[in-house]
């Protein structure tokens, strides 16, 4: 190979390890979006489903349970446990790892989200809350999808309305 063949061999690696890091934070993007696209308590399943592997995991620890599987996730995911109605998910400070062949990656988002849940007095609380999520991606059949979604929940703590838009307090 010459000097020449081989910096165009480089220049091509680097570009297809920042598609990746760019198609994996896409997919984040993708999985906050349709979190936040709710009908009632429920995310928007479909969407979000199309981004699990067919033999993922979705792991919410002690407080949200831990689901093995594609159709696992999907039921869990359409009970709406966690009782929110409105949120808004921000996840920032994203760090990726990618396997050397590009087929796995690992990443560590911070979620900070305003939403809207029940309480412990059965009534709508607004809320934030405060997580990291550990995940896990695969590269399969030209898509990179979540294998494993790891979410721990460090806080959730009621805020009071004034941070609400109008149009949100009046759907109360």
């Amino acid at each position: 190979m010459s000097r020449r063949e081989g910096a165009l061999a480089r220049i091509e690696a680097r570009i297809e390890r920042l598609e990746a890091f760019e198609a994996v934070r896409n997919v984040v993007a993708r999985y906050a979006i349709a979190a936040d696209a709710r009908r009632g308590t429920c995310v928007d399943l479909e969407s979000i489903m199309a981004l699990f592997s067919a033999e993922a995991t979705w792991d919410g620890g002690k407080r949200y349970g831990r689901h093995v599987g594609h159709e696992n996730v999907r039921t869990y995911l359409s009970q709406g446990k966690a009782g929110i109605d409105w949120s808004i998910h921000q996840m920032v400070n994203v760090s990726l790892e990618f396997s050397d062949d590009l087929r796995k990656a690992r990443g560590r988002w911070y979620l900070l989200e305003m939403a809207r849940m029940g309480t412990t007095q059965h009534r709508p609380g607004l809320v934030f809350l405060a997580g990291i999520y550990d995940n896990e991606f695969l590269y399969e059949n030209g898509e990179w999808k979540f294998s494993c979604m790891k979410f721990d929940c460090q806080s959730i703590v009621e805020t009071p309305e004034v941070w609400l838009e109008p149009h949100v307090r009046e759907e109360r």
